[in-house]
């Protein structure tokens, strides 16, 4: 059964099958249409879902909270949901599978999230460690993750400025997706930031 899992901030308006999503589709001739899948698809909606009212696994809970609020312009709540998963975690029972899960947490969190401080990710780290057996070695894994994504935004940051002083001023999609690129990527953008001529050159290397 196709299933769409939707966390956006607007209500869903496309429709409930495949053929509203394929721009046209109405205007296809018939003989045309009956080639293309028309499945109807399960909407579930997880920005109005409410925790207590969910009786769901402790990982699924955490996905559905974290895809729910990760786009919250208030950063207490993106804080108070970190909170929540890291003690849903606790629920878990397998040392293994927590640090597994919590080092996936954090690198979405970190990837998708920016306006968090360096304060509030080491308080976060802070907590683990006070909250968890294991705590420290934890503590320390993700502290090395902090790390690397502070590194992989410095260069991020810096690619971006050359790109705007030796090519033009890139598009904020452009920002966006440099920030999603991996640290060796951005590097060889850098190594060849003299050759670009233009944006359309720069987004050849952004995967």
């Amino acid at each position: 059964m196709p299933i769409v899992l939707y966390h956006g901030n607007t209500d869903w308006y496309v429709g409930a099958s495949f053929s509203n999503l394929l721009e046209g589709y109405r205007d296809f001739p018939q003989e045309l249409q009956k080639f293309v899948p028309d499945h109807e698809f399960f909407i579930y909606d997880v920005s109005a879902y409410d925790d207590e009212d969910t009786q769901l696994n402790v990982f699924l809970r955490i996905i559905l909270m974290v895809f729910r609020d990760i786009g919250n312009s208030d950063i207490q709540v993106i804080l108070n949901t970190i909170y929540r998963s890291i003690d849903y975690l606790r629920q878990l029972q397998d040392q293994k599978m927590e640090t597994e899960y919590l080092e996936t947490l954090f690198y979405y969190i970190f990837r998708a999230h920016r306006h968090l401080t360096k304060k509030q990710y080491y308080d976060l780290i802070n907590h683990i460690e006070n909250t968890y057996q294991e705590g420290s070695e934890l503590a320390m894994t993700l502290a090395e993750i902090f790390r690397n994504e502070g590194k992989a935004e410095g260069i991020a940051n810096t690619t971006i400025r050359l790109i705007t002083k030796f090519v033009a001023p890139p598009a904020e999609d452009v920002k966006k997706k440099v920030h999603e690129q991996e640290i060796s990527t951005l590097e060889t953008i850098i190594d060849h930031i003299d050759e670009f001529e233009t944006i359309e050159d720069v987004k050849q290397y952004l995967k």
